[in-house]
């Protein structure tokens, strides 16, 4: 089933060297494909589960964005792993938690984060769920200063509230881009993980029904663990 999404190269670090040769028309392709996501809205990506689901949430490391990040405090950011954020499976432990790369950049993710948003809001009284925004840098200027200028903007102008995170080292989408077995990196992309940290569902783009589908399959989850307890 066909889906909203915009894809751009991103090769998982796992990968064979033998997919290196289609990095070069992948990059080609890209450079149209981003430059013009406002414009046009792709509708090759797939939905539903993947060959990541069942399998253990990896390690991601990610960094905080703020909506008043300092000059001092974006020299922090690059010079202090200290400043990141690791999330490892004890992150995961105990809680449904719901991780979504996107870019301000991209069509298909402007649209569908406001009601993410909703989502996060609606779920956020209960312990038991957690959401993770991740802000994607722009391949025009992927400097960390335009990502937090360009997200905060885009908050302020929709009036979000995310505890949100960047993916500097690129490292937590080539993780999972191993997991789901793929060459390149779709946006949106969104991970949901169960409270013992396996995946239990993934969608790439905007899945048929919206974030009403996302809202489902979270909603199963924290009903399945309450019936445990």
């Amino acid at each position: 089933m066909s889906l909203d999404s915009v894809a751009t190269p991103l090769a998982p670090s796992c990968c064979k060297a033998g997919r290196h040769r289609r990095l070069a028309g992948l990059l080609v392709a890209a450079t149209v494909m981003v430059g013009l996501a406002y414009w046009i809205e792709p509708r090759d990506a797939i939905s539903g589960q993947s060959p990541a689901v069942g399998l253990p949430m990896p390690s991601l490391k990610l960094v905080t964005l703020t909506t008043n990040v300092s000059r001092d405090t974006l020299a922090s950011l690059r010079s202090k792993p200290s400043q990141s954020r690791v999330l490892t499976g004890s992150n995961f432990s105990g809680r449904v938690t719901l991780i979504h790369f996107w870019g301000t950049w991209c069509g298909p993710c402007r649209r569908e984060l406001p009601d993410l948003a909703k989502l996060h809001l609606h779920f956020s009284a209960d312990p038991a769920f957690q959401f993770f925004s991740v802000s994607c840098e722009s391949y025009d200027d992927p400097s960390l200063e335009t990502l937090v200028h360009r997200t905060t903007q885009y908050y302020e102008t929709e009036k979000i509230q995310l505890p949100t995170f960047a993916d500097l080292s690129t490292n937590a989408r080539r993780e999972l881009l191993c997991l789901m077995e793929r060459d390149s990196m779709a946006y949106p992309t969104t991970v949901l993980v169960d409270r013992e940290g396996i995946i239990q569902a993934t969608w790439i783009g905007i899945p048929p029904g919206g974030v009403a589908t996302i809202a489902t399959y979270v909603e199963k989850l924290l009903e399945d663990q309450l019936a445990l307890e």
